[in-house]
């Protein structure tokens, strides 16, 4: 009647919605038919009950509506249990956007009022775009179907009779003979009505779509609504496997005892901003609460390994290597690089355990089970060099699609891990803060009153300034320094003890001796109290000490300075709070 009115003078009025909107369209053109039905629904608001919808977890919702009522009612949502991503044509990458599991896909079948001038995606209106309705979304109904075939589908607002439903149905009933019952609500069913839909393995409801919601609504009290996130038998890894049957033995002891599954309901132990930011390590409780410092290199990393084709990928195997400092925080980045791998990519992600030791056979049956790439995360390479190494090439003789990716300090890398250089596709650098980074970790630091008092009280410009000077933008350095944790003297010890060669560790401690008196140590007084030439220091030293200690050629002289990076010349703190004895022994 609407369109009637606006573009035939009221002719045709009794006709159907189909006929009157070709004759619109033909009197005017489409782009101008689309507009004005946009103008008719733009301002329709969600009646009570469906404020209802975003307090349940779906599987998907689809509509043949043109109107944006649901995408408003999970705007207008204070909780909603998921995010709710629209779809409207094949250009819409359904994989992509879906891969986290707080997501719900909205399939709009007949497109959408927010999409009105692409004639090669029309609102569904007449006869003609019916017959080809498919065109430029066809992935949506296949989508649609899919769904269709593993679960149960409740239609609700119209009696199956759309002709592009009902092809669904039929092409679901014919492929898949024990589909899951389906239901439809509808008001006032007749016997008939029962009998028909019965007959397709569909059971009829009688009443709306209001008293469907209200009636789920009664049925499950909304503080018990968010468990639906959580609700499994079995490992959360379950819903990755392509078919329903029971985690074997092998992939039970695989998650319970060498790798955890990186999911959206990871929990963590209790802990405290506090703790954190003076040097404790934590596990996932500063990652999931949101404590650490969000890294340029993530996105990077990101970029380039997780969200990548498989085309484009070096091999069906792959390794990286994330290299840092003591106390770069790569152990933090670490998580929170495969948290962010799983919510962003939906990315199947395993983090190896402290002590794990997983078998090659148990990845590649997740693997089958899950038709995905499987990204390992390891920390600590160095102590795993025999299983990166044993892992990298069992899969490559299957070629199995297997990312792993590892942190390691450089100078231990240099040193112990060069039997896995070989299978490296690439390396990244977890440097020093940045500046914006810093402006990170002081708001971080005042939101969490873990400001300590070194920065209490001072303008974050103050505070910025202040870390960046002091700290060298090296995290830990930068924690410890603000919050006067201790921390940080451990692991300059640790990084010390774990030098090696001797003639190496003793190198260490003389450049950080004089630094810290404001000397550069030239290369003529290392060969002199090391005894050691400076081409020997070069080719035999420089890998065991590089980022611990650097050689710069002063370009007046000609000669070599050697330096210690700034935060390790605080290893002299060490010899004045009696701990000489860790590096010497009591009688030196």
């Amino acid at each position: 009647n609407e369109l009637s009115s606006k573009f035939l003078g009221g002719e045709y009025s009794e006709e159907s919605l189909a006929w009157v909107s070709e004759l619109a369209i033909s009197a005017t053109n489409l782009s101008t038919v689309q507009d004005y039905i946009a103008e008719l629904f733009q301002d329709l608001k969600p009646a009570e009950f469906h404020k209802i919808i975003p307090s349940f977890k779906w599987r998907g919702i689809v509509t043949t509506n043109y109107d944006r009522l649901i995408e408003t009612t999970y705007d207008l949502a204070d909780n909603p249990i998921q995010t709710l991503i629209p779809f409207l044509s094949n250009r819409d990458r359904i994989d992509e956007k879906m891969r986290s599991q707080n997501h719900v896909a909205l399939l709009k079948l007949h497109g959408c009022i927010t999409r009105t001038h692409d004639p090669d995606l029309p609102i569904i209106l007449t006869t003609d775009q019916y017959i080809t309705h498919r065109s430029g979304r066809d992935r949506l109904f296949k989508t649609f179907e899919e769904w269709g075939v593993e679960n149960t589908v409740v239609f609700i607002g119209h009696a199956i009779q759309d002709p592009d439903l009902r092809a669904i149905l039929l092409e679901v009933s014919q492929q898949i003979t024990n589909r899951p019952r389906y239901y439809l609500v509808k008001p006032n069913v007749t016997q008939v009505e029962r009998d028909l839909w019965g007959e397709k393995h569909i059971t009829v409801l009688s009443g709306t779509f209001g008293s469907f919601l209200d009636s789920l609504s009664n049925a499950i009290p909304s503080h018990l609504r968010p468990l639906a996130q959580l609700v499994d038998n079995e490992n959360p890894i379950k819903a990755k496997f392509c078919s329903n049957i029971p985690i074997g033995g092998a992939i039970s002891d695989l998650l319970e005892h060498d790798m955890e599954y990186i999911h959206a309901a990871l929990t963590s132990d209790e802990g405290s901003a506090s703790q954190f930011y003076k040097g404790f390590d934590l596990g996932w409780y500063p990652i999931l609460n949101n404590l650490d410092v969000k890294r340029r290199l993530k996105d990077t990393i990101l970029e380039d390994v997780i969200i990548r084709n498989e085309d484009d990928r070096p091999s069906k195997t792959d390794l990286y290597v994330i290299k840092a400092e003591a106390g770069a925080g790569k152990t933090v980045f670490l998580k929170r690089l495969a948290l962010e791998a799983n919510q962003q990519a939906g990315a199947l992600c395993l983090i190896v355990r402290t002590s794990g030791t997983p078998r090659f056979h148990a990845i590649m049956e997740l693997a089958r089970l899950t038709n995905e790439r499987i990204f390992i995360f390891i920390d600590n390479a160095a102590d795993n060099v025999a299983l990166i190494g044993s892992l990298i090439h069992q899969a490559r003789k299957i070629e199995l699609r297997l990312t792993i990716i590892t942190t390691e300090r450089v100078n231990e890398w240099n040193m112990d891990c060069e039997a896995l250089t070989q299978y490296v596709s690439e390396e990244y650098s977890l440097r020093y803060l940045s500046h914006s980074e810093i402006t990170q970790l002081v708001t971080l630091l005042r939101d969490h009153d873990s400001e300590g008092p070194n920065l209490k009280g001072k303008t974050q410009e103050e505070q910025v300034r202040e870390l960046e000077e002091k700290a060298g933008r090296q995290l830990l350095v930068a924690l410890h320094e603000a919050t006067m944790g201790k921390p940080f003297e451990e692991i300059i010890l640790d990084e010390y003890q774990h030098i090696f060669p001797q003639q190496a560790q003793n190198l260490y401690l003389t450049v950080c001796t004089l630094n810290r008196l404001g000397v550069p140590v030239r290369a003529g007084l290392i060969g002199r109290v090391h005894d050691i030439s400076f081409s020997d220091f070069s080719h035999k030293l420089f890998s065991p000490l590089e980022h611990v200690v650097r050689a710069n050629e002063n370009k007046l002289t000609g000669d070599y300075m050697s330096y210690a990076a700034k935060n390790r010349t605080s290893l002299m703190i060490l010899l004045s709070n009696n701990i000489t004895d860790n590096l010497f022994g009591n009688e030196q």
